[in-house]
């Protein structure tokens, strides 16, 4: 009798570990699985007549020592699981080596979708590894093949199996998606949770599904005080059928960077930097005598909104205004911003000063008031702001009855529902002695009397006399956020007259005694130039002040008691800012005045 040792190693189960040492012991001629520990099985793949047969403990292989063949035994250790092999030739009943444990894994499965019910053009590819190759694959664990990427698949489940060349095997499941196609159908709109409102210098694209290369027509409805106003555009389908219709160039013709406000009121909204509107669809095709043919139309959905706002990259939602649209929910996370860039807003109590914010469709229909605290420079609260009743629209919708009216109105004393959209807040109450600044937020009481925010508490600091008497530039101009923005120089500055576009003609002389000049100015042009500025600005002041660069629209205040304001173009390449000591320096910049009316000849 031999007894040829095929593996010994260490096992854990649990906290128990156990050596086992495995053998098989050959006695005249014959095979005897044996060993010390766990239960073992044994398999010889290779007996042609008991190929899938089970060996246990104490079994004999038979007539293993006859011939000039090589036999394989490969055994089982069931807990834990653990695969050997001992290798035979059987022309010398001898042991000629053996192999370590089993390592076949898949690692994933990485399908591709069935591009339509019943195209069965799926596919999947198998990703695993063994230490004992080569690898088969088989997705029915019958049809086995060396290749690791199945074609040819339905939408559905699925199993997909591996062996390796001492028959180690594992499993995992796939599923195989169908890709749904919608004809003519409204697979994706311009909007983020709750919010359907967007910024107007950024993407607002409606995604339509259908065949490849469908034409799509999109149709944008809106208008000022029940006007109506129709913009028709057509995009045209990809390959895949997706046809993404971007408006925003459309919707640029409801919007404008020009200021209505008179201050007279202490909330005002601005028709001139928001809007809504409506979109319905259809799909284009044409007839053999190469007329238009419009299929039904298709409505997207409730009224949209857009706001004159250019949201910056890396904002987490995109063009989507939702930050600066509050829900009407005691449990909101994160109430709105107010549609300014700075951190702290300067709020000039002597100025013409506001602040923007978005009035949603969400909260149309709440009584909102203004509340706040003044805080002073120790940030102790010296006293409340009041109450105040800012919107009171009881029952307020956008849309009248028959639907008539889709765009938000204009500001109209009386008509409630006109507040939606971008409102600008004036700040009128006595404020707190010794406030150094000002909390300001909105709110509304609801039926338990709880008192619910619908923005921010955004922190202004106060300046009752910002100029001391020294000349100054107060300025406004529209934010990237789409709402305005006030900020007074206060510098020695620099008043320039900038000429250019001289037309001289050189005069006929016939007499040069009595001749006052050879040359006659027909005409010229004329600016005044200001260069203004501020000491003392902080890097994060002054990068909200850099927005005065490429703001569209910039003015400065002529006359405060009669709030008269004068449009001015910024020179582009004026800005400077002069850092000096922690993080502050001076700032300036500089802007031409409108054209001087000059007399021509």
């Amino acid at each position: 009798m031999a007894i040829f040792p095929i593996d010994t190693f260490h096992v854990t189960n649990g906290s128990d570990t156990t050596t086992i040492e495995l053998k098989f012991v050959t006695l005249n001629g014959d095979v005897e699985v044996t060993q010390t520990g766990p239960t073992v099985t044994s398999y010889d793949p290779l007996d042609p007549a008991n190929n899938d047969r089970k060996f246990d403990v104490g079994d004999f292989i038979y007539q293993r020592c006859v011939g000039f063949d090589l036999y394989i035994i490969t055994a089982d250790v069931n807990t834990p699981f653990y695969r050997t092999q001992i290798e035979f030739n059987s022309a010398t009943c001898g042991y000629t080596g053996g192999s370590g444990g089993c390592d076949a894994t898949i690692s994933n499965i990485a399908p591709t979708n069935e591009s339509i019910t019943g195209a069965a053009d799926g596919t999947i590819t198998i990703n695993a590894t063994s230490s004992n190759g080569p690898i088969q694959y088989s997705i029915d664990n019958v049809t086995w093949q060396t290749s690791n990427t199945f074609t040819g698949l339905q939408g559905g489940a699925g199993t997909a199996y591996i062996k390796d060349a001492i028959v180690c095997t594992a499993q995992l499941s796939y599923f195989v998606f169908t890709t749904t196609v919608l004809a003519d159908g409204l697979i994706s709109i311009p909007a983020t949770g709750q919010s359907r409102w967007s910024a107007l210098f950024n993407p607002i694209v409606f995604m339509y599904q259908g065949t490849a290369s469908t034409k799509f027509r999109t149709e944008i409805t809106s208008g000022y005080d029940g006007a109506t106003n129709v913009i028709t555009a057509d995009h045209t389908a990809n390959l895949s059928g997706i046809c993404r219709a971007d408006i925003s160039k459309y919707l640029r013709t409801l919007l404008q960077p020009k200021d209505d406000l008179d201050y007279t009121l202490i909330n005002y909204r601005d028709a001139n930097i928001s809007a809504s509107y409506t979109v319905r669809f259809c799909k284009v095709t044409r007839d053999a005598d190469n007329n238009e043919v419009l299929s039904a139309w298709q409505s997207a959905g409730d009224p949209f909104y857009v706001t004159y706002s250019a949201m910056q990259i890396g904002n987490k939602t995109g063009g989507n205004m939702s930050p600066y649209v509050t829900l009407p929910d005691a449990v909101q996370a994160s109430p709105a911003k107010f549609l300014n860039d700075f951190a702290i807003p300067r709020f000039y109590t002597d100025m013409p000063f506001d602040l923007s914010f978005i009035y949603s469709e969400k909260i149309a229909g709440y009584q909102i008031k203004l509340g706040g605290n003044g805080i002073d420079v120790n940030g102790n609260i010296t006293g409340a702001l009041g109450e105040t009743m800012l919107l009171n629209e009881d029952g307020s919708v956008l849309l009248n009855e028959d639907g008539s009216k889709l765009l938000i109105e204009q500001q109209a004393p009386g008509v409630l529902y006109s507040k939606l959209g971008v409102n600008r807040l004036r700040i009128t109450q006595n404020i707190p002695a010794g406030s150094m600044y000002l909390d300001v937020f909105l709110f509304y009481t609801d039926t338990s009397g709880n008192n619910i925010p619908v923005t921010e508490s955004r922190r202004l600091l106060i300046d009752s006399s910002p100029c001391n008497g020294l000349p100054y530039e107060y300025l406004k101009w529209m934010g990237p956020t789409g709402g305005w923005l006030y900020y007074m120089l206060i510098k020695n500055q620099i008043h320039e007259i900038n000429t250019s576009n001289s037309v001289i003609t050189e005069r006929f002389i016939s007499d040069y005694a009595t001749a006052d000049s050879t040359q006659q100015l027909i005409s010229i042009d004329a600016q005044k130039k200001i260069t203004a500025g501020k000491n003392d600005v902080h890097a994060t002041e002054a990068e909200a002040l850099a927005s005065i660069l490429y703001s569209p629209k910039v003015y400065r205040l002529v006359d405060a008691a009669t709030n008269t304001w004068q449009g001015v173009i910024v020179d582009t390449n004026s800005l400077k800012m002069y850092q000096t000591y922690e993080g502050r320096g001076d700032f300036e910049i500089s802007y031409l005045l409108p054209e001087i009316n000059t007399q021509r000849a």
